[in-house]
């Protein structure tokens, strides 16, 4: 949040591509700081790719940069190097910043990553990583930013003020696994295309329509034909069944429709969970 106070003004805007209002919880900060989010919905019909020409009208002289997570939590999306060039190209044209989540770049399935600040040569991209996902190590909490020479030194001067720094054992660790063999990687990656696989045909076999995730570990399932609220849905899940989903709503009003599943869990975790949950969803099904 504090790269964002180094390049905006009260009354300017930040643009989110998110097919959910996952940037809500930042919103206090956005009011403290006088920036006004606008949000892009992403559609399941177009696979949770955005698209160019439905964004650009949003973009106004108040539009100082865009924001994009690619591979997507929780869309599971991982977005096209087409889709990647157009969005920047978007961002010369109207002298914006992207701002580009990439923590699950190694997390992904069939498909290539494109790290969007490769294809920088001006200035215009941010680029957000972090060790949490790739090498399991959340609790460590250490990300890091590459950004433009011009803005890196005023990152790094609103940094010690407001965050101070990353415990040094922390730093450390990120070193180590940073510097060290992808073969965790790799293995890890592979066990959940496997999981990613078992849970896509489960669904598919009970009915469901899917967008096929392309990384992370996330899939959304769509429960309108419950005509049940994403969180009472899940409420109800956990309290009959002892299976967990996290609600579409709480990643904001637009994804009310969905549930998001994880498939990080071992396979037999996943096959009872997923039976209980599609019981679960038929019987709720049927009650209408």
């Amino acid at each position: 949040m504090q790269r964002l106070r180094i390049r905006f003004s009260r009354g300017q805007e930040l643009k989110f591509i998110s097919h959910l209002d996952l940037m809500r919880l930042w919103q206090r900060a956005f009011n403290r700081a006088g920036i006004s989010p606008v949000y892009y919905p992403l559609q399941p019909e177009n696979g949770f790719q955005p698209m160019v020409k439905e964004l650009e009208p949003l973009i106004s002289s108040r539009t100082r940069a865009l924001v994009i997570n690619s591979p997507s939590n929780p869309t599971g999306a991982v977005f096209t190097e087409n889709c990647l060039g157009e969005l920047l190209h978007l961002a010369r044209r109207n002298d914006i910043y992207i701002i580009s989540d990439e923590v699950y770049e190694d997390i992904v399935f069939d498909v290539r990553h494109h790290s969007l600040g490769s294809r920088d040569a001006d200035g215009h991209v941010i680029n957000i990583f972090g060790v949490s996902k790739a090498y399991a190590m959340t609790g460590w909490r250490i990300g890091y930013s590459i950004a433009p020479a011009h803005l890196a030194p005023h990152m790094h001067k609103m940094l010690e003020p407001f965050v101070s720094n990353a415990a040094a054992v922390s730093q450390k660790a990120a070193e180590a696994a940073l510097d060290g063999p992808r073969d965790c990687i790799d293995e890890m990656v592979h066990a959940y295309r496997r999981r990613r696989d078992f849970v896509v045909v489960f669904l598919l076999a009970e009915g469901f329509e899917l967008v096929v995730p392309q990384g992370t570990f996330y899939l959304l399932v769509d429960i309108s034909s419950t005509q049940m609220d994403s969180d009472n849905f899940s409420r109800q899940l956990v309290l009959e069944t002892a299976v967990a989903v996290a609600p579409g709503k709480t990643f904001g009003a637009n994804a009310n429709r969905f549930v998001r599943i994880s498939y990080c869990a071992e396979m037999d975790t996943l096959r009872q969970g997923l039976t209980r949950f599609c019981q679960f969803f038929h019987s709720r099904c049927h009650a209408y």
